[in-house]
């Protein structure tokens, strides 16, 4: 890999992107992940806001032989969009336009740096949800949530990314835009490219727009929280509320008893069981 150059900067700022270099900013909010766990090097970050943009960044490291980690929002617990040995940070921020939204079919097309809980939200105006919820919503984005293929609160009922992406706008290593933005459901035309980049962490190229497939908007949600003593229980549970609840059961979610004290002693609040068990189990139903 070779050293950035003072022309490799110019050519950077000669195509509009936004441009940190050597800036303190680098160390607080780009080489460092959410739990400050794991610390980068990078001394260049930089923020395209066009697909074009991205084609022009990429082709130029290719030819340069410059290394690239690509990072939305940088709410992962791995260190994978962390930049450890000087690469330039290619983050997508600003590129978070709603490109489409066909309320008919409910598919909506968004830029890969279109943060989760903002995606969410828009749907939820037009009476759709985007089929894919973390716990870092609100700091996850959309290009990220494909690249890794999130599972989240409600992979349960809908299932996962390969099956509510439609379609994918993707940057290729060298540069070339490979465009397969399509919004059918219905297509079993040929080769299925776009399952691909699902989950492939960016490694075969840069996520740049998404078409999903919404869900409608469920006129109805419940919780029920339950505190079990024993792992089996939890199993036991899991197979009543798939027997009785069926298609409205939306989440399945179990933590120990250590991690319900630690949000109690941290957050400072009450449990929300009186008594202590060792395990917690939350079911979620949607429906109408």
């Amino acid at each position: 890999m070779e050293d950035l150059l003072a022309s490799d900067i110019a050519y950077f700022s000669g195509l509009g992107v936004g441009v940190l270099h050597n800036d303190k900013r680098l160390a607080a909010q780009y080489n460092v992940d959410v739990f400050e766990k794991y610390y980068g090097d990078a001394q260049l970050a930089l923020f395209p806001t066009s697909t074009q943009q991205v084609s022009d960044i990429l082709s130029h490291c290719n030819q340069r032989r410059i290394g690239v980690v690509t990072q939305g929002g940088n709410s992962g617990v791995t260190g994978g969009a962390i930049a450890r040995r000087g690469e330039v940070v290619l983050c997508l921020r600003d590129m978070n336009k709603v490109r489409d939204m066909d309320t008919i079919s409910g598919v909506l097309v968004a830029e890969g740096g279109c943060v989760l809980d903002d995606l969410d939200s828009y749907a939820q105006e037009h009476g759709f949800i985007v089929p894919v919820d973390l716990g870092a919503r609100k700091k996850c984005m959309i290009g990220g949530n494909v690249s890794t293929n999130a599972g989240g609160l409600r992979y349960l009922r809908y299932g996962s990314l390969h099956g509510s992406v439609l379609g994918l706008e993707v940057v290729l290593p060298d540069g070339q835009i490979l465009d397969s933005l399509f919004t059918l459901k219905k297509d079993a035309s040929g080769y299925d490219i776009k399952q691909l980049f699902i989950g492939a962490e960016g490694t075969l190229g840069v996520v740049t727009a998404v078409a999903i497939s919404l869900a409608p908007k469920p006129r109805a949600s419940q919780l029920a929280l339950l505190g079990l003593q024993d792992f089996s229980r939890i199993q036991r549970a899991f197979v009543l509320a798939r027997q009785n609840l069926g298609e409205i059961v939306s989440a399945f979610e179990f933590w120990e008893k250590r991690c319900n004290e630690l949000v109690v002693e941290y957050e400072h609040c009450d449990s929300l069981l009186a008594k202590s068990h060792e395990f917690y189990v939350l079911v979620e139903t949607r429906g109408s």
